[in-house]
């Protein structure tokens, strides 16, 4: 593909993503030289968190978690847990997201031994 081409197709999907953008409404900004721009509506939080953050996000606590269940072992890893949850609210609600689930127990036991 020629050069004059790919820089076509790129100011087509440049246009089109802008496009996209507005679909979701759109306001008027100036800019410094006195050009009026639109601007697309910032979208909802739904749309600007991605999934593959949250995702990340949840792999992540539960790698966390598997790590510690790994070094401290089972019987150390509760006794913290039970101490976590009679804290304040905000330890409890980390008690209830760090309690031992059957994903975190299947990846401990598969990486255990590897670690001796």
């Amino acid at each position: 593909m020629s050069t004059s081409a790919m820089k076509f197709q790129d100011r087509v999907r440049n246009i089109t993503r802008k496009a996209k953008a507005m679909e979701g409404g759109y306001h008027p900004r100036v800019r410094k030289d006195g050009l009026i721009e639109m601007q697309p509506d910032r979208p909802a939080l739904r749309k600007r968190l991605p999934l593959k953050f949250l995702l990340a996000l949840v792999a992540s606590v539960i790698g966390y978690k598997t790590f510690l269940l790994i070094k401290i072992g089972e019987a150390g890893y509760n006794a913290r847990i039970a101490a976590l949850g009679d804290g304040e609210t905000i330890n409890q609600i980390g008690a209830t997201i760090m309690k031992i689930d059957p994903l975190t127990r299947l990846l401990s036991d598969f990486i255990a031994p590897f670690f001796g």
